[in-house]
């Protein structure tokens, strides 16, 4: 019971004020040296924002065309 309740109030809480600013002022440039160094492929990129789009688009055309 006293699990349930610690439950409600950490979800009931706001984050406002509590966001990490770690990394606040930080260039993309460092962020990437930053994180790139964490493991994976250095050849591995991240999607960019057209690829994703091109991505949903492609998947939501697909969906429509079995219908």
């Amino acid at each position: 019971m006293k699990e349930n309740e610690t439950k409600r109030q950490h979800w009931g809480e706001s984050v406002k004020g509590r966001v990490s600013s770690d990394y606040k002022g930080l260039t993309d440039a460092e962020l990437e040296r930053r994180f790139a160094s964490g493991g994976g492929n250095a050849s591995e990129k991240l999607m960019t924002e057209q690829e994703v789009l091109a991505m949903l688009r492609k998947g939501k055309d697909g969906k429509e065309k079995k219908k």
